[in-house]
């Protein structure tokens, strides 16, 4: 119906909340094992600390580490596996989404896929899992500006979809 689909409680597309470890540590939505609780920068640094004899302070930081560390200074192997286990959480999670939704593309939005070593290990994990989707463009890493991902989409859903794309003066 041309419309961006919400959900009836606001909530469609969140992927960051879809359980991948039902047994996993307890997210800030309530839920247990939700792809956020694996994949976020603060899940990424605790794992990696508590994994490969880092130490971070109760908030979850360390000065010497860092996400855009942790994705170019890839010294040991712990780190390695840890990363290779997250592009395989998040390729799990969009091989789902792909199953609902079979999109013709999937831009992936964030700080992580700006690095071409994470991408190229997601784009190896979503193989494993889907072998048949040829990946050369069908996964691709976005160029927009983080702070105004939200707020473009809502304001061009707004001029084209209930606008018409016609600027309504006041």
């Amino acid at each position: 119906n041309n419309e961006i689909y919400y959900g009836s409680n606001n909530m469609a597309g969140e992927i960051g909340h879809m359980i991948i470890d039902n047994q996993g540590e307890k997210c800030r939505c309530g839920r247990r094992g939700c792809l956020e609780t694996k994949i976020s920068q603060k899940a990424i640094i605790k794992y990696i600390a508590d994994n490969c004899s880092i130490k971070i302070d109760k908030n979850g930081k360390n000065k010497e580490l860092d996400l855009e560390k942790v994705f170019t200074d890839l010294k040991s192997s712990c780190q390695q596996e840890i990363l290779n286990n997250i592009s395989f959480n998040l390729a799990l999670s969009v091989a789902n989404v792909i199953a609902l939704y079979d999109p013709c593309k999937i831009i992936l939005h964030g700080k992580p896929f700006e690095y071409p070593d994470f991408l190229e290990s997601l784009k190896t994990n979503f193989n494993k899992i889907i072998p048949e989707i040829d990946l050369q463009n069908f996964i691709i890493a976005s160029k927009l500006n983080a702070g105004y991902i939200s707020g473009i989409s809502l304001a061009v859903e707004r001029l084209f979809y209930d606008f018409g794309g016609k600027v309504i003066k006041e």
